[in-house]
């Protein structure tokens, strides 16, 4: 299920045809090197990677 990281620890679910979404923007930004999915809102990149707890 995808989450998006908020503040004070808070998450919230995101469906997935908009996750799908996002990931399509993201596929569109990135270039052939770059191994990240950026997404940028009012000049911030924001990354849709898995973040892996430590």
């Amino acid at each position: 299920r995808p989450y998006l990281g908020l503040w004070r620890g808070l998450e919230a679910r995101i469906e997935r045809a908009v996750y799908y979404d996002l990931v399509e923007l993201a596929l569109e930004e990135a270039g052939e090197a770059d191994t990240s999915l950026p997404i940028w809102s009012d000049g911030t990149c924001f990354r849709l990677d898995r973040i892996e707890d430590a």
